[in-house]
């Protein structure tokens, strides 16, 4: 194996080290080339140079950006600043992927290291990133199954962040190629094989389930749930809605998100609006074509409350929290004036029921359009197989 770095490596007592010059000094250091975790240098040359070359990719780092001092808790901050600058959306303000990137990076920095007794040693935050290895990975994803706070799928999510954390670090010389790729050898977690909890599948919600909780919810949240349920809208894009932003020229309107979920993708977001979505929208469109149809300061003015002394006033749209909190509102007023309902929702479900309806009446092509989705695929997530198609099959072949 050729080496590509400076200095020299030699053999002292069967194992390596290697001899070098710090870029910009004169004077040679003399170090062991030791593996992480390990108290001696390795017998194996070409392990050796690996190693080296390693050390000699941070060592050129730190001369680049000196306020780079080589540990993990330096290389998620500075991917955090990538991230602010890259994941923003047309109005400049970033996305919920930036605070997503926060939330990973915190759990990588602030789990604590253990020793082979489990005895903990230090946060990860002040290890050097070329002494991260796959054990340590598997660290993190074993207390983030013993917390018992997150689901399968939220770990294996959490796993892949932090995996594109160092990616992203190799892709800017602060992270050794070598390193990342040992990442990639951890695996995600297997429906069955872990302790880890899955949650139920999101299932689509019947319009008797949403019917019944209107009544309890502010004439425009219901405005925006008749909407969803139309139209089978991601939650973001009924919250967004502006007159502007709705073609109503055609016997069929068009309604194009300011922006959408795939807008980075290149792919375009138009969202067809028939006849009841129509009626839904009408009084909204009276209104300057910037406003949002959906304002959270009109539900205060039309329900007489005031401003509460000491907090912020309330956005000029809904969002995806605010809109779900709402009717998680209406549930629990239900509960407290013990009125019975069948099962609770989310926004989410809604899409669900849509894509459901569509694929049972017009087919998979006609939900996926209507959707947004690109591929055909994407709509089998969200489209439930119905039940009495299904009891239908098996009558005729069972």
């Amino acid at each position: 194996m050729k080496e590509l770095l400076s200095g020299s490596i030699y053999a002292r007592n069967g194992r390596w080290y290697w001899k070098f010059k710090k870029p910009g000094e004169d004077k040679y250091h003399t170090c062991p080339l030791r593996l992480p975790r390990q108290k001696v240098a390795v017998k194996d040359r070409r392990v050796a140079i690996e190693l080296a070359n390693m050390k000699w990719v941070g060592l050129v780092n730190q001369k680049k950006d000196p306020t780079f001092d080589g540990t993990i808790k330096a290389l998620t901050d500075r991917y955090i600043d990538y991230a602010k600058g890259y994941y923003v959306n047309p109005d400049g303000k970033p996305t919920d992927e930036v605070y997503r990137i926060k939330h990973v990076c915190a759990i990588l920095t602030d789990t604590y290291r253990v020793t082979e007794g489990q005895v903990l040693v230090e946060k990860y935050g002040s290890l050097p990133v070329e002494d991260f290895t796959p054990p340590d990975l598997r660290t993190i994803q074993k207390a983030l199954v013993d917390g018992k706070t997150l689901c399968r799928k939220s770990i294996n999510k959490i796993l892949s962040y932090i995996k594109r954390v160092f990616e992203w670090g190799v892709g800017e010389q602060y992270v050794p190629a070598m390193t990342w790729h040992g990442l990639l050898a951890v695996k995600n977690l297997k429906k069955g094989r872990t302790t880890a909890q899955d949650y139920p599948e999101i299932r689509p919600v019947d319009w008797d389930d949403v019917e019944i909780v209107l009544p309890y919810v502010p004439p425009i949240i219901a405005d925006m749930i008749r909407l969803q349920w139309h139209t089978g809208m991601r939650t973001d894009e009924v919250c967004q809605v502006r007159p502007g932003d709705i073609d109503t020229s055609g016997q069929t309107w068009y309604y194009r998100p300011g922006h959408h979920k795939t807008q980075h993708l290149g792919h375009d977001r138009v969202v067809p609006l028939g006849p009841h979505a129509q009626a839904i929208l009408r009084p909204y469109l009276l209104r300057a074509k910037s406003s949002y149809c959906f304002c959270p300061v009109e539900t205060m003015q039309r329900y007489g409350r005031p401003k509460i002394s000491g907090k912020r006033l309330p956005r000029m749209r809904y969002t995806r929290d605010s809109y779900a909190r709402a009717i998680k509102r209406a549930f629990q007023k239900m509960e407290d004036k013990k009125i019975l309902f069948k099962t609770k929702w989310t926004p989410y479900q809604l899409r669900h029921s849509a894509a459901t309806r569509l694929r049972d009446q017009l087919g998979i092509e006609y939900a996926a359009a209507m959707l947004g989705h690109k591929d055909v695929q994407t709509t089998m997530i969200y489209a439930n197989l119905n039940k009495q198609k299904m009891e239908k099959a098996a009558q005729l072949i069972g």
